[in-house]
């Protein structure tokens, strides 16, 4: 490589690393796999009659809410980050972006998102969004250095985005929505109790109040594992509130199947809370979850 061609190589990296920067600050996983929930909750929720463009504009306008939700969070919590092993190297807690560059990421995909909610849907995709983010931002966010209650608010905002995708369509509730909303409330508690366990010391650090820092012998979190774990056993139950069918009663078993594998693993951890116990715990839940989109889809098959 000529010397001359030196800068602009080394501009061309810059510019890759910032990108990567800025799309750190959107959690691309949890944004796609929100993205996913928006898709599904579309098709639940009109009984697989939604349009494709609703889909993907609905799908499109949560991923950008979710993102400025998701870099308000990094901003918020940028000194606390720097406490903590796992989150030192974020962009805004590290330095390589600014509070200015960080929040105007914020401001963008905010306005962006929020304008794809209300003109490509309606008013009531754009009122779920925005309470979404509020409910992440300013209650979730600062109720992690209070309140180990952080979690269940945490859950509820987490699950939201369901109702964005439902919303979007305008269609009336039915049961297979109110249960995939019901999953992702419930489904969070052993998630994020197992992350709570793995990363006890990193959340106490950064003062967190987590429940494996209020409680240091694991028990309260194990218990809160294990009774929502069972819980999400019985939640299938609630497809057959609705019109019955053959995949009806397919996908509650399958559900349900589902959630007795995970509840094995919420069982152990139970038992012993260690490393081991508490990494497939949280393995099981990331298996779990995707397999719920296409089940509860499968509920919501048109029955001709």
């Amino acid at each position: 490589m000529s010397t001359s061609t030196l800068p602009l190589a080394r501009r061309r990296s810059e510019s890759l690393t910032r990108a990567l920067d800025y799309l750190e600050l959107a959690k691309p996983r949890i944004g796609l796999f929100v993205a996913l929930v928006v898709l599904a909750s579309c098709y639940v929720a009109t009984n697989g009659s939604s349009s494709l463009q609703t889909m993907i504009t609905a799908s499109l306008g949560t991923l950008l809410v979710g993102a400025s939700a998701s870099g308000m969070n990094h901003w918020l919590e940028r000194k606390l980050d720097q406490r903590m092993v796992r989150t030192a190297s974020r962009p805004v807690a590290s330095g390589r972006l600014s509070s200015f560059e960080a929040l105007s990421f914020v401001a963008v995909t905010m306005a962006v998102g929020s304008a794809l909610l209300l003109f490509t849907q309606n008013p009531a995709a754009l009122l779920w969004g925005v309470g979404t983010w509020a409910a992440y931002v300013l209650i979730y966010t600062p109720l992690k250095t209070i309140s180990s209650w952080n979690t269940w608010f945490g859950a509820v905002a987490g699950a939201m985005p369901v109702l964005i995708g439902w919303s979007a369509t305008g269609a009336e509730l039915n049961a297979p929505i109110l249960v995939l909303f019901a999953i992702l409330v419930v489904w969070q508690l052993p998630h994020f109790m197992a992350i709570a366990w793995i990363y006890r010391h990193d959340y106490e650090q950064a003062g967190h109040q987590m429940a494996t820092v209020v409680d240091k012998t694991g028990r309260l979190a194990a218990w809160q594992a294990i009774c929502f774990a069972v819980l999400l056993i019985v939640l299938p139950l609630g497809l057959f509130a609705g019109p019955s069918s053959t995949t009806v009663i397919v996908a509650a078993a399958l559900l349900a199947l589902l959630a007795v594998a995970q509840c094995w693993f919420a069982w152990r951890f139970f038992n012993i809370q260690n490393e081991q116990t508490s990494r497939r715990l949280l393995l099981a839940s990331l298996i779990y979850l995707p397999s719920t989109l296409p089940l509860i889809c499968l509920a919501a098959w048109p029955v001709v």
